[in-house]
């Protein structure tokens, strides 16, 4: 398990890259050769948004998802400790849905190609059901971890 403590943050590190080297790549072939790459906006949008599915179980691992903790932190330790875990549940449930739904969604792009690089659009839309998956391993050990924590009298909030 200690391998795929950073994955997310590992993996969205050469995508950023990817999609930082492809669009300056296309920017320069345009305007210095001003010959435009038809397949690198295509490209880059694709690595984009396994970016921002990497980024959003990154986000849930490190509990950095937008929060208002106002009433939370105001409650008694018991309370406040089921909120959280409550948190951790639907956090997990909204994950499952997006991978379900993602599956749905990917299986869509199975027939389909992209008009540029005449590749099966899946490999675009698979990014939704992967980040899915990744978002429900994430709330999961989330939700263990504090379930843990809740008999010591600690969770994270």
């Amino acid at each position: 398990m200690k391998r795929l403590q950073h994955f997310e943050a590992v993996l969205g590190s050469i995508l950023l890259l990817g999609v930082c080297g492809i669009t300056l790549f296309n920017v320069i072939s345009r305007y210095v050769f001003n010959q435009p790459l038809s397949w690198a906006e295509e490209f880059g949008s694709t690595l984009f948004v396994w970016l921002i599915m990497l980024g959003a179980a990154l986000a849930l691992k490190e509990r950095q998802h937008f929060a208002v903790e106002l009433i939370v932190d105001r409650l008694p330790a018991g309370w406040r400790k089921s909120c959280v875990l409550f948190a951790n549940a639907c956090a997990l449930i909204a994950s499952l849905l997006v991978l379900g739904y993602g599956l749905q969604y990917a299986s869509w792009g199975l027939e389909a190609v992209t008009p540029a690089m005449e590749i099966p659009r899946v490999w675009a839309y698979a990014a939704v059901p992967f980040g899915g998956l990744l978002l429900s391993v994430r709330a999961l050990q989330n939700l263990i971890h504090d379930l843990r924590n809740s008999t010591n009298g600690e969770v994270s909030s």
